[in-house]
């Protein structure tokens, strides 16, 4: 869903993988706070956040391998990102 609703977002460009690495983690964080809208269609839309971000990124900070990866992926498709 990120990527279809934000085609031109870095984020995008970096791919699934590092979206599901920073919505899981925002998501099990303790911080971390996660709406989900939904009709009898399915999922239309969700927002995710966190309101510390110190714990986040200190979970991610430990993923640092995959997200390096993620971040050459992403450099590989579209390496005008940097």
């Amino acid at each position: 869903m990120h990527q279809a609703s934000f085609l031109d977002f870095c984020l995008s460009y970096l791919g699934p993988e590092l979206l599901n690495i920073v919505y899981r983690e925002i998501a099990l964080d303790d911080s971390g706070v996660v709406l989900v809208a939904t009709t009898d269609d399915g999922v239309v839309g969700f927002v995710a956040g966190v309101t510390g971000v110190k714990s986040l990124y200190r979970k991610l900070a430990r993923r640092r391998f995959a997200l390096l990866l993620c971040l050459a992926r992403g450099l590989d498709r579209k390496p005008g990102l940097l």
